[in-house]
Formats: structure tokens, C-alpha cells, sequence
């Protein structure tokens, strides 16, 4: 029997919700991309990357929180019944995903010889050259953005109407938001 889902976002949490999405997946990325351009040609400084992941998962995650603080307080609450549980279905779900992505990529390099995920590239890269922000951005910014928008949002909104679209919709809005604006570098 399938449990029942509740999802309690008002109307107006709904818009901001989606107003947050479009400007975090898509605006924001181009405003930032130009924005270190012009750093780097008028002022000769360096930025590096790692910065611009930093302001753009911080000013999410404050949206976030100012845009959607009681569907937040009212989700997270149910977190803070079991701690044990959570944790666990936390470490639980990072292992399955990691052992995911690892079958997958085994599977796509033996079928088609793929190239890395230039995302994760890129991640790896700034990882390494500053650990500490991009821990910060992978720990603490970067979840409560994405599953608050992604799953939260998106996958909220549709799931009351149709289960199997709002896996598809919000799956495939999710992969896009890692990989749109590579696909636009190689233009």
C-alpha cells in the first residue's frame, strides 16, 4: 500500500519557490558567468572558481531560507523526531547514490566511451584547490538549495497530480541544471 503524500506549500511559497528555481538554474549562472568575465578583463584579477560557487549556493540558500521558512521549519521539524533515523537514511542514501553513479558510468564507458560529467570535473577541481568553501557549498548550501527547489518545489508540486511525471520532470530538470551550461561552452 502506498503511504500517502502530503506536501504543504502554500501558493505564494509555490511562486517564490519557482521563482527561485528559474533564477538559481538558469539566470544566475549567465549573470555570473559575465560578472567574472568582467573581473577578470577590466579589474586583472584571478577569480577563481571555487568563489563564484560560494556567492552563487550562499545567496540560494539565503533566498531559501527568507523565501520558504515555514514550509523549511515545517519539513525539517520531522527530521528532528528521530536524529538516528535520519542519519541513517542520510548515509544510506549517499552510499545508493554513489554506488549509482559509479554503475552508471561503468555502464556508459563500456557502452559509448563517455567523457567525465563536467560538472563533477569542475567540482573535483575546486575541491582540491580550496577544500574548505567547497565542503561548506557540498554539506550545507548546495543540499538545502537543490532538494528545497528540486524536490521540495518541482517534484512537490507535480507529485500531487501525477507520481510517475514528477519523478520524470523533476529527474530530468535536475540533470539539466548540472549539465546546460557545459552543452553551451562546446557551441
Amino acid at each position: 500500500m502506498e503511504k500517502e503524500f502530503n506536501f504543504h506549500m502554500k501558493k505564494g511559497e509555490k511562486a517564490a519557490g519557482f521563482t527561485c528555481l528559474v533564477i538559481h538554474a538558469f539566470i544566475l549562472p549567465v549573470a555570473l558567468t559575465y560578472l567574472a568575465t568582467w573581473v577578470i578583463l577590466t579589474m586583472g584579477y584571478d577569480v577563481q572558481e571555487y568563489w563564484f560557487d560560494v556567492g552563487y549556493y550562499a545567496s540560494g540558500f539565503l533566498f531559501v531560507l527568507i523565501a520558504l521558512n515555514s514550509f523549511l521549519r515545517e519539513n525539517f521539524s520531522s527530521l528532528l523526531d528521530d536524529p538516528g533515523a535520519t542519519v541513517y537514511a542520510a548515509f544510506l542514501g549517499y552510499t545508493l547514490y554513489l554506488l549509482g553513479n559509479i554503475i552508471v558510468q561503468m555502464a556508459l564507458d563500456a557502452l559509448i566511451g563517455t567523457d567525465p560529467n563536467p560538472n563533477s570535473a569542475a567540482i573535483n577541481r575546486s575541491a582540491i584547490i580550496s577544500p574548505g568553501p567547497m565542503l561548506a557549498v557540498g554539506v550545507c548550501l548546495a543540499p538545502v538549495v537543490e532538494e528545497t527547489l528540486f524536490r521540495g518545489v518541482l517534484f512537490g508540486s507535480i507529485r500531487n497530480k501525477n507520481r510517475i511525471l514528477a519523478y520524470a520532470v523533476s529527474a530530468l530538470v535536475f540533470a539539466l541544471y548540472h549539465l546546460w551550461t557545459y552543452f553551451l561552452l562546446d557551441f
